[in-house]
């Protein structure tokens, strides 16, 4: 095996499509820059003797399964951005790269089933089945904006059967002042969340702290007076008290209350579905775990 000491730069223009509600961003940094490092593939015969067929693996990793397409480890990428941060270009580097051998056969993926009948699969053509990264887009998760990516440590020729290895890839996001609506809450569950899945947990800094959420409702019912009043077995009050024995913070609204209250209308439209929408909304907004809502009677 021998190390080509050449350091490769890809150059990655990206569109984004956020716009709308403008905020003041918390950080002045031009640009953050995501490491992987990736353990040795290990490479096995599955085939025969006199027929091998290669797999190449590396620990940890998933694998693509493209019909017809040689299956290669990949590493799927999760950058978070920095609040009112967009993506202005992409850099990929690659310190070193490693010859691994060169495999006449290597797996293939299996038969792809579509979800629909009329769905269309398409693929790349071997020549471009091996890029450094792609699907390369930047979603919004509970108001974070996260940049995903698949990055590819391994590049095999299928008509060369050479393959090469990227044991660190070194992904740089040069950032550009952007605004989005998100949903950002602010909330201490939302945040553990996206700490465990995003590969850069340190810029979740620049969302600012999180709120209290001590005395919100966790868990709202909505339904009418009949069946709030109802003091019969297994009522909507027991429910209430059980999702409290259990420390979820519990209520009950009904359905009367909201539409006796102007605030809650939309433009002066009345209607209990219309009513409704700007009820929810701040609660949503406010609440550490909404679990689930109740419409009845």
């Amino acid at each position: 095996m021998r190390a080509i000491g050449t350091t490769f730069v890809l150059l990655i223009p990206i569109a984004s499509a956020f716009s709308a509600i403008a905020f003041q961003p918390f950080t002045d940094k031009e640009e953050i820059e995501v490491i992987y490092r990736f353990e040795k593939p290990v490479i096995n015969n599955i085939g025969k003797e006199e027929k091998p067929l290669f797999s190449i693996d590396i620990p940890s990793l998933p694998k693509t399964n493209r019909e017809g397409i040689p299956k290669l480890p990949v590493k799927p990428g999760r950058i978070l951005l920095p609040k009112g941060k967009g993506v202005k270009r992409i850099e990929v580097e690659i310190p070193k790269k490693i010859f691994l051998g060169r495999f006449p056969a290597v797996e293939r993926g299996g038969k792809v089933v579509p979800l629909t009948p009329s769905a269309q699969i398409k693929f790349t053509d071997d020549k471009k089945e091996n890029p450094l990264i792609e699907n390369v887009e930047v979603y919004v998760f509970r108001g974070y904006k996260i940049l995903h990516l698949n990055i590819y440590p391994v590049h095999y020729d299928a008509k060369t059967g050479k393959t090469y290895f990227f044991p660190v890839v070194k992904i740089r996001v040069w950032l550009k002042p952007s605004s989005y609506k998100g949903g950002y809450r602010g909330l201490e569950k939302d945040r553990e969340i996206v700490e465990r899945i995003v590969d850069n947990p340190e810029i979740l800094d620049t969302y600012g702290p999180v709120k209290d959420s001590k005395g919100r409702y966790q868990y709202l019912i909505i339904t009418s007076e009949k069946f709030k009043n109802y003091d019969g077995e297994l009522s909507f009050h027991d429910l209430v008290e059980h999702k409290k024995s259990i420390g979820t913070n519990a209520t009950i609204v009904t359905i009367e209350d909201i539409l006796a209250n102007d605030s809650f209308s939309v433009n002066g439209e009345w209607g209990i579905t219309i009513r409704i929408i700007p009820f929810i909304n701040p609660l949503f907004m406010a609440a550490k775990e909404f679990s689930m809502m109740f419409k009845l009677g």
